[in-house]
């Protein structure tokens, strides 16, 4: 499990900067081109759900105690049946790599209870791909819920003040449609 120490959302600058970012990276136009081939249109129009940042810190298996700064974005198309997750995770330790985590979501109704869920995720060998059925919306509704993030107007990634606002992951599995906010159970 994981302990933000303190966070914000993005700037609008901040969010502009980052698309940039991810728009730079192959893997993302990869994961846009397969996104596009499966809904059979292009992708256009994609607005930004959410943009933050946070300081955290962690407990690993292999490395123990550890402190890292992660810079996420959401985006989806305008009825959110597409969602594109990008977290920018950076370890203080050198015995770690930083991580980028790119995903996207395609999400379509089966029934009146019932949506699945494809969840396209970049990795070192491509795109992996699952299936998930999520039953009735109000449960789905209730995954994708906030926490109450910490938005503090003076962060500043890479400070770990543990005397500053936290917020304790309260759950122990990984959330649905990408990384996230998950609890202990992800790497």
């Amino acid at each position: 499990m994981y302990r933000i120490i303190n966070g914000a959302y993005l700037s609008d600058q901040e969010t502009t900067n980052t698309i940039k970012e991810l728009s730079k990276l192959q893997a993302y136009h990869d994961l846009m081109e397969v996104l596009s081939k499966e809904l059979g249109t292009p992708i256009k129009n994609l607005k930004v759900k959410k943009a933050y940042q946070l300081n955290a810190k962690g407990e690993r298996k292999d490395e123990g105690e550890t402190f890292f700064t992660t810079k996420s974005l959401t985006l989806t198309d305008t009825n959110e049946s597409l969602v594109i997750d990008f977290s920018d995770v950076h370890y203080e330790s050198p015995l770690l790599d930083d991580v980028v985590l790119i995903s996207g979501s395609i999400f379509k109704n089966v029934d009146d209870n019932t949506k699945l869920q494809k969840v396209f995720t970049v990795t070192e060998d491509g795109i992996e791909v699952t299936l998930k059925n999520l039953v009735a919306e109000a449960v789905l509704e209730g995954l994708y819920l906030e926490e109450n993030l910490p938005n503090d107007p003076g962060f500043k990634a890479g400070v770990y003040n543990e005397d500053a606002v936290e917020t304790a992951a309260w759950y122990d599995f990984c959330a649905p449609g990408g990384y996230q906010h998950c609890g202990s159970g992800c790497g």
